[in-house]
């Protein structure tokens, strides 16, 4: 079964995680590639080529087709920088979703915005959270990050996260030594990693 999607929606749907964000499960023109390219040396480049991939193809007027059928294997090893979750592939995700808010601001596309901005202060979140589980981290990158998060409007959070992941927030802004504890630490992330990776696409759509 094939579907035609506006290359807005594609952009909600790969920004929400409603959809992987890997480009190994896409097919594309080769002409995009004379346009478009993989910023060397940075990691969780796909994201980022996806997100000017979708702007371009909507400047282009060209179609975007998903295709809800299984067509190959795709092998996942625990050693590999995207399931490692390494220290520069976290930073260079909240780069890109830094990135990604501030340009979709600046083009005044409101809705993508909005879901930016959570996206944003999520991924600080859980950076925050792995340096609690890392402590050689927190040295070096602690400071730096954690005072990001007194920069968030708390208010859209109460749309997209439930009450735990909230809750967690504010822990981690004014008293983020309890996130050490690991009570606290699992009330926090029960029912999935916190805050969700997954935030609801169709509230975007109202």
């Amino acid at each position: 079964c094939e579907m035609v999607i506006t290359p807005e929606d594609f952009l909600l749907k790969l920004v929400t995680d409603y959809f992987s964000s890997s480009v190994c499960d896409m097919l594309f023109d080769r002409r995009i590639f004379d346009n478009l390219m993989f910023e060397e040396g940075k990691k969780d480049e796909d994201l980022l080529f996806l997100y000017n991939c979708g702007y371009y193809v909507e400047k282009q007027k060209l179609s975007l087709r998903l295709i809800n059928e299984e067509l190959y294997y795709y092998r996942v090893t625990n050693d590999s920088i995207c399931t490692s979750q390494s220290t520069p592939f976290l930073i260079s995700f909240i780069e890109n979703c830094q990135y990604m808010y501030y340009d979709a601001k600046k083009k005044n596309d409101n809705k993508l915005t909005e879901c930016l901005y959570v996206k944003f202060a999520a991924a600080i979140f859980a950076f925050i959270l792995q340096m609690s589980k890392h402590p050689i981290w927190r040295k070096q990158y602690f400071n730096v990050y954690h005072s990001k998060l007194f920069e968030f409007d708390r208010t859209l959070f109460r749309k997209y996260w439930g009450v735990r992941h909230r809750v967690g927030f504010i822990i981690a802004m004014y008293v983020p030594s309890l996130l050490q504890f690991l009570p606290i630490f699992k009330f926090i992330t029960k029912k999935g990693i916190c805050p969700p990776k997954h935030l609801n696409y169709y509230k975007f759509e109202t």
